[in-house]
């Protein structure tokens, strides 16, 4: 089966200086380090930067020229962004707002409250520095067009954003606007360690009723990458824990056999006959068998740790599903995958970018606008087709963990006393050599059973499994009976992320887990 097709974005974020005394080297600047960072991108780039004069417009122009997509970051409504004070010159806010028409996206930071809020320059500086941060969030490489050493920057200007961009680790490219230095430097690379392997996957095929609640091509595109995920983590997983079970259980089953052979068939001082003779051959190579299969896996485990791969295909499933799940829910997805491993920060941003650029869904100026009876469809529909079947699968498997927990629990214990009892009876008991020896191979049998019993519980993490899925079924009930009294945007968003990254908190656990622990 071919590999999917999955578009590696690398997303530009800017930021830069609104005066600029001479903007054509600037401009020149802008173009070459445009075009370079083309060629090093192994995919698709994709802008991201505000519309302000000077820097930005210049940004947005060679972007365009060169036909990369543009997502645009308002630090509040454009009909009270582009205004006089800001835009002096009838002629560039005109200019400014047609190239607003034309981004692929548009991303409003901050709703005024009233007007007041948009003469308060703390709340203007406050919401200029939100969508400077936005954009260096949002991006895999970031260009700023500042003279560092200047000390007139305003809080919240690009300095601050340059400082933001450093502190995150985002490859940074300064460009001096006073030409003072020489050309900025390119990072060595774009490559992504996780999203590579990830795009080498098959695609998977979802199934009727899933393309049936998928509302875009994109969205069609983006769940077939997800079954393809998830396809590979369920290959993956399984394997894994019952690969480490299999040493477990190997060298017990040898442990066994030889305790059987030394114990019953050839006890000390007894001259066993030629049918015991072949037996015992038979079951020491059968232990011998089992010691050297339980030592493949065990190195399997320890060179391969395919367990890093199932915990990635796993995270990046989660990510596409809780991405689906907030499709046609306005300001939602963004926020869900914030806080993710730095590690999957670039494939989570791919994921989005889908959303974003989709040319079927509502632009966001018109996301926020939903009547309250909308809001409760839309609400509704998300609770019967994520919340839903979530609380029935946690349902199922809380059950079944609880099942498995009783059952290994027991059969420890079980196991421990037989153990002890027939130890008591070898240390206190007596009687003839044959039957001594059964009590002793009922000894090994039970104490060698029990830590194994023991182990599957470790392993499996069925305790720990019980009560996290009881503790997700209960929050899930709670979510959908709060979601349900949803009637405004807000407070849909905010119950949507919050489920959503409850949901990925379970995965990322794992993931943490498995990334060191192959019996995770």
């Amino acid at each position: 089966m071919p590999s999917m097709n999955f578009i590696d974005h690398w997303v530009v974020g800017f930021s830069g200086k609104r005066l600029l005394e001479n903007p054509d080297p600037v401009r020149a600047e802008l173009r070459r380090v445009l075009r370079e960072l083309q060629e090093l991108a192994h995919g698709q780039l994709v802008a991201i930067s505000s519309v302000a004069i000077g820097s930005d417009l210049l940004f947005v122009e060679e972007v365009m020229e060169i036909g990369i997509p543009w997502i645009c970051v308002l630090p509040f409504p454009a009909d009270a962004f582009f205004n006089e004070h800001d835009f002096p010159d009838a002629e560039i806010r005109e200019a400014a707002r047609q190239k607003l028409t034309k981004a692929a996206d548009v991303e409003v930071i901050r709703a005024p409250h009233d007007l007041g809020d948009l003469k308060n320059s703390a709340w203007r500086r406050a919401a200029f520095a939100e969508a400077g941060i936005e954009c260096v969030d949002a991006a895999d490489v970031v260009i700023a067009v500042l003279h560092e050493p200047d000390a007139s920057a305003k809080p919240g200007g690009t300095s601050d954003v340059v400082a933001h961009a450093r502190a995150t680790l985002r490859p940074l490219i300064i460009i001096d606007p006073l030409m003072q230095q020489g050309p900025a430097e390119l990072p060595a690379q774009l490559r992504d360690s996780v999203t590579e392997p990830l795009r080498h996957l098959p695609a998977g095929i979802p199934k009727p009723e899933e393309l049936a609640a998928l509302p875009t091509a994109a969205a069609r595109t983006v769940a077939a990458w997800r079954n393809g995920f998830a396809r590979a983590a369920r290959r993956h997983v399984p394997g894994i824990r019952w690969a480490s079970s299999a040493v477990v259980i190997l060298h017990a089953l040898a442990t066994i056999i030889t305790a059987i052979v030394f114990l019953v068939l050839h006890p000390i001082g007894h001259n066993p006959g030629a049918a015991h003779g072949s037996l015992t051959v038979m079951l020491e190579r059968a232990a011998f068998v089992f010691v050297l299969t339980g030592f493949g896996f065990l190195l399997w485990i320890l060179w391969k740790q395919p367990q890093s791969h199932a915990a990635n295909f796993r995270l990046a499933a989660e990510i596409g599903r809780s991405i689906l799940a907030s499709w046609n829910i306005p300001c939602s997805a963004s926020k869900i995958v914030r806080g993710l491993p730095r590690e999957f920060a670039h494939f989570a941003r791919n994921l989005l970018l889908h959303r974003r650029l989709d040319p079927e869904r509502h632009r966001r100026e018109t996301d926020g606008v939903l009547s309250p009876e909308q809001i409760e469809k839309v609400a509704v529909d998300y609770v019967r087709r994520r919340i839903t079947p979530q609380i029935n699968y946690y349902s199922e498997r809380y059950l079944r963990s609880k099942r498995a927990a009783r059952v290994l629990g027991i059969g420890s214990i079980i196991f421990s006393l037989v153990a002890v009892v027939s130890a008591g009876f070898l240390a206190f008991g007596s009687g003839p050599e044959f039957q001594r020896a059964w009590w002793g191979l009922a000894k090994l049998l039970a104490a060698t059973a029990a830590p194994v019993t023991v182990s599957m519980l470790v392993i499996h993490e069925v305790k720990r499994r019980e009560a996290r899925y009881h503790e997700m079924l209960r929050a899930l009930q709670q979510y959908a009976e709060t979601l349900r009294r949803a009637r405004s945007i807000s407070a849909l968003q905010n119950l949507v992320t919050d489920a959503e990254r409850m949901f990925l908190s379970e995965t990322y656990e794992w993931w943490v887990l498995a990334k060191s622990n192959a019996a995770a």
